[in-house]
């Protein structure tokens, strides 16, 4: 049966080259950033409470919340990427680049239930535009070889189906902002990672559009919330994307507290010296035109850890109204999810995880079952 690297040779003006096979995801690869964007100016205060204040204590506030969280649906998004071969064009010799991805949100819709809302699960390739030779558009080129790619006996007996495939630029590599020379590799990962935050757009949207998220049922995102704008749900307008999260809560377990300053000045130390049960103040900043409020959480002593900002979380909420932009986001309803955050820190997976002291016990779960989606790589590489 003709493998997918077989296709390729014959359906494209390139020559495949069968080369060696290899997760990216193993290597030190350059790639998209997801927690954290550039350094930015931190503009206190998000909230309105106005007080300055080092730390605000929510320890009280979590027990008035013990087996009663507003949090309801949790959700993350995964990849896995890989170098499956090189493929001549003309002179020039590019990477094909495959990806499996996972995005799920899962519902507790009582203390003793959790279970699977959605579950998306794609396989995508990432190939040179310049194997666009036919005179078409990209988009129906591209598109029309995923139709014929998956009428593969192969791909039909092994029940695999690939959703995309997305044209990468050829144009000559640049520095990152690292001060790297840019790869094509990166570039290809890149397009499957904006996918993968697509289908957690689209998963947003659906709730939100079935009105399932409310005041007293929140959904936790794992990560940040920062989209730039060319990674906007299919195009919406990006004023319309956020009302869909104004109940969404982004918790980001890793995070770089030199990137955030205020007044100037770095908050990190102030991070890492935070209490148990306490949180900074939320502070307000902007970026790609949407405004943003963030606050950092201890939610676990360091005492047992290996480093000052584990137990330690982002926070980052998206202000939707006007009124919030100007004031900030009540200090009530900061307090409010902080306290719940805090009481959905345990049980740890501990041993599992070396960011245990960071999770969040259902969004580790709703993690666990994501990646439990994926396909094995000998498997998945045995494809091409």
């Amino acid at each position: 049966m003709e493998r997918i690297l077989n296709f390729l040779d014959k359906s494209t003006n390139g020559k495949c080259y069968k080369s060696f096979k290899y997760s990216l995801d193993d290597l030190e690869v350059p790639s998209l950033i997801y927690d954290d964007k550039p350094k930015i100016v931190l503009q206190p205060k998000a909230e309105t409470d106005k007080r300055k204040q080092k730390y605000i204590s929510v320890k009280e506030e979590a027990e008035k919340y013990k087996g009663n969280s507003i949090f309801k649906y949790f959700l993350d998004g995964s990849r896995k990427t890989y170098k499956v071969d090189d493929i001549a064009i003309g002179e020039r010799i590019y990477p094909i680049i495959a990806g499996q991805i996972a995005v799920g949100c899962c519902f507790r819709p009582d203390a003793e239930t959790f279970k699977c809302q959605k579950m998306e699960r794609h396989f995508v390739l990432s190939l040179p535009i310049m194997l666009n030779t036919d005179g078409l558009p990209d988009v129906p080129f591209f598109k029309d070889l995923t139709v014929e790619l998956n009428k593969s006996l192969l791909l039909r007996k092994m029940k695999v189906e690939f959703s995309n495939i997305f044209p990468y630029e050829t144009e000559l590599l640049k520095k990152n902002n690292s001060g790297d020379k840019e790869k094509y590799e990166d570039r290809g990962v890149a397009l499957i990672q904006n996918k993968m935050m697509d289908l957690e757009q689209e998963i947003v949207h659906g709730l939100w559009k079935d009105n399932l998220l409310n005041d007293t049922s929140y959904l936790i995102k794992d990560g940040s919330l920062e989209y730039s704008k060319r990674d906007s749900f299919k195009g919406h307008d990006l004023s319309r994307l956020k009302q869909h999260y104004k109940y969404v809560v982004g918790v980001s377990k890793s995070f770089n507290p030199e990137l955030f300053k205020s007044d100037n000045k770095s908050i990190a130390r102030t991070i890492a010296e935070m209490p148990e049960y306490h949180r900074t103040e939320a502070y307000k900043y902007e970026f790609e035109g949407t405004t943003f409020c963030v606050w950092y959480l201890r939610i676990r002593e360091n005492k047992f850890c290996d480093h000052q900002f584990a137990g330690v979380v982002k926070v980052e909420m998206i202000l939707t109204a006007e009124e919030e932009i100007e004031e900030g986001l009540s200090t009530d309803v900061i307090n409010q999810i902080s306290a719940n955050i805090v009481n959905e820190r345990n049980p740890v997976c501990y041993g599992s995880d070396k960011r245990w002291a960071n999770h969040i016990y259902p969004v580790y779960l709703t993690e666990s079952y994501v990646k439990s989606q994926y396909i094995g790589d000998s498997f998945f590489l045995n494809l091409f």
